[in-house]
Formats: C-alpha cells, sequence, structure tokens
C-alpha cells in the first residue's frame, strides 16, 4: 500500500512537495546546482512559491488554534460588555486580522530571511575565496527552500501546542503524561532525534557552502558581531 502510494506520488509530481517540506531532514546546497549531485526535487516547479505559502498557511491554523484557546475565556467577557451580537462581530473582526496578520507576517518573515541568508552567503563566500576554495556558488532557491520547510516544520509543532492549549490540558499533567503514556514519549523522541538530524544535516550544508569546516565555522563566528551590534544600538536607544 504504502510503495504504491509513494510510486503514484512520484509519477504525479507530489513526492518532490512532500521531499520540500522535510527539506532541513536531509537538503543539501549541493543538490541545486547542476551535476551529479543535483535531485529532481529542486527543480519543483512551484516549489518557490507554494513553500512558503504552506508555511504560512500552517502558521495561520496553529494561530486559530491559540486564538480558539483565549476566545473561550474572551467571549463570555465581551458578552456582558458589548452583548452577544457586538461581542460576535468583535470576534470575527479578531479572528479574520488574526489570519491575515499571521500569513503576511510569515510570508515577509520568510522571504526577507532567505534574501538576507543570500546575500550574506554571497558576502561570505567572497572573502573566503580569498583564503581557500569554497564550494560552487548555490542560487538563491535553495535558501528560500531551506527557511520556508524550516518554518513550515516548526508551524507543525505550534499547531501541536495549539491544539494543548485548546483541549485545555494542563502543562503538568503534559509532563506527567509523558511518563505514563509510552506513545506521547515516543513522540517527543521522534522530535528530538529529528531536530538533531536537522542540525548535523545543517552542519553538513555550511561546509558545503564553503569548502571546509574551518571556513564553515569562521563564517558563523562571524554572524555574531552582526547580530550584537543592532542590540546594542537598541538598548542605547531605549
Amino acid at each position: 500500500m504504502i510503495q504504491t502510494l509513494w510510486k503514484w506520488a512520484r509519477s504525479t509530481g507530489v513526492a518532490k512537495y512532500l521531499l520540500l517540506l522535510a527539506f532541513p531532514m536531509f537538503g543539501r546546497p549541493l543538490h541545486f546546482v547542476a551535476g551529479e549531485s543535483r535531485r529532481s526535487y529542486a527543480s519543483a516547479r512551484f516549489g518557490t512559491v507554494a513553500l512558503p505559502l504552506a508555511a504560512a498557511g500552517i502558521w495561520v491554523y496553529a494561530m486559530i488554534l491559540f486564538f480558539d484557546g483565549v476566545a473561550t475565556e474572551l467571549v463570555p467577557r465581551l458578552n456582558e460588555t458589548l452583548g452577544e451580537m457586538a461581542a460576535y462581530r468583535r470576534m470575527n473582526l479578531l479572528n479574520s486580522l488574526v489570519k491575515w496578520e499571521t500569513a503576511l507576517l510569515i510570508l515577509v518573515m520568510v522571504v526577507a530571511s532567505s534574501y538576507i541568508r543570500h546575500g550574506y552567503y554571497l558576502l561570505a563566500r567572497s572573502v573566503v575565496a580569498r583564503f581557500s576554495v569554497p564550494g560552487p556558488v548555490i542560487p538563491r532557491k535553495y535558501f528560500l527552500v531551506s527557511t520556508s520547510s524550516t518554518a513550515f516544520l516548526y508551524g507543525i509543532a505550534g499547531v501541536l501546542f495549539g491544539l494543548v492549549q485548546r483541549y485545555g490540558v494542563d502543562h503538568r499533567a503534559l509532563i506527567e503524561s509523558v511518563v505514563v503514556s509510552p506513545w506521547f514519549a515516543a513522540l517527543l523522541a521522534v522530535f528530538g532525534i529529528a531536530n538533531l538530524v536537522g542540525w548535523r544535516n545543517r552542519r553538513a550544508a555550511h561546509v558545503e557552502l564553503y569548502g571546509s569546516p574551518l571556513a564553515s565555522t569562521c563564517v558563523d563566528l562571524a554572524v555574531i558581531p552582526l547580530l550584537i551590534v543592532p542590540l546594542i544600538l537598541m538598548m542605547l536607544v531605549m
């Protein structure tokens, strides 16, 4: 059954998008460069459009779940102060704002982050090229796919937490259920292992970007001052 579904997914092209969604687990920069390392999913026709939309969609669903959890406490208060009809309109308005603001925020963050990452990569690569041999030039699509799929996977985690909040599971009961239920403990273990695999894959991907572990480490360390300076400026302004 599973093999049949996978063959159907590969024949229709659906498999490419399923692989793109799980990209942080196995995706590499060289998969987007022409040659023996290139993979078919990297040429998915609508990948650059569908992935940011998928990330925005899953986060919209997560925020709706969080909003529903808050609404159960907010609606009775609004009914008392505004009346049922006005409270209903107010909640519909807030619900629409949550949806659109979340969608726009995720889309802007994904696209902006991919441009920033690609720009920093080009700058760092030009510096590394003076001292060693970096990897081949990677297209911006890799950074967009990587950022979008990472946002999508974190959105799934947000959905799970939203479900916990919506159905009123106390955090203490949630922690205790890890000990009581082996299935829930197994689920957490899967998330932990997936995060570890993704982290190891990102480290290997950085080596492909800059040609060596030493160059990759230096590029990563160079980001720290770039992050600290804006924080210091914000503290001085505030």
